[in-house]
């Protein structure tokens, strides 16, 4: 009779350890919404791929995003002052979209996937053929 307690135990520790969803990955990440990404961001690291895979590497350039809550978003390339820009934004389920216009041509839209940890935003273009990821950490305005 004791080895059928044993049995059961074992058991009901089986089942319990078991979840539905097929996969006991654990996230810390935020939901995302265009609450999570206002305010200032900047460039920290790059990981882009020529082909092959490749590390987190330093950037050279420290661009900036400042998200505000209504939408618009202002973008400073501190490599190029040419590049800088002024837009708009809109984040839906994981992936942040950002639409703008420079010298009166046809509006440009890049769409990223975001995911967004501990301070840290991080993009991920979406329709690169290789991996196209870049790191901004939240920092003060």
């Amino acid at each position: 009779m004791p080895q059928l307690k044993y049995f059961f135990f074992t058991v009901v520790l089986v089942f319990a350890s078991c979840n539905s969803g097929g996969t006991n990955k654990v996230t810390s990440e935020a939901p995302l919404s265009i609450h999570n990404i206002v305010g200032n961001w900047e460039l920290s690291q790059t990981k882009i791929s020529p082909g092959g895979p490749v590390e987190w590497s330093m950037a050279e350039n420290k661009n900036t995003y400042r998200f505000e809550l209504n939408g618009s978003y202002i973008y400073l390339d501190n490599g190029n002052e040419e590049r800088s820009h002024l837009g708009t934004y809109n984040v839906k389920d994981n992936e942040l979209q950002l639409t703008h216009t420079a010298g009166g041509e046809e509006a440009k839209t890049a769409t990223y996937r975001m995911t967004l940890s501990n301070s840290e935003l991080i993009l991920d273009f979406v329709g690169c053929s290789e991996e196209c990821r870049l790191k901004y950490k939240r920092i003060a305005e």
